[in-house]
């Protein structure tokens, strides 16, 4: 079976649609991803429709290519939530919450 990247963006677009929520500053742009260099930034909402969403994005990705993350190297970064929501997503994700080194 042939995959490439429009099929599986095909898949979810009907669930992204309706569901998933930019992040705030991001939506006016469109902006769900950055990349630098190896590492990949996935920005969204912090709601449990658009963490569900990544989280199926990158298993469904991961079953079709054989590529996944690797979650030692993985983290959730939160801001301007409440602590118990941080935590809630960070466990649907199944990845663990960043430390921050700076304090703003």
């Amino acid at each position: 079976m042939e995959f490439c990247f429009d099929d599986l963006m095909k898949m979810v677009a009907a669930e992204l649609a309706h569901k998933f929520k930019f992040h705030p500053l991001c939506q006016q742009i469109g902006l769900t991803n950055i990349f630098f260099a190896n590492d990949l930034c996935i920005l969204c909402s912090a709601d449990n429709d658009s963490i569900c969403i990544i989280r199926n994005v990158i298993t469904k990705s991961g079953e079709a290519t054989g590529l996944k993350p690797n979650l030692s190297k993985s983290s959730c970064f939160f801001a301007g939530i409440p602590e118990l929501l941080e935590n809630s997503l960070s466990a649907v994700m199944d990845i663990p919450k960043a430390s921050y080194l700076l304090s703003i």
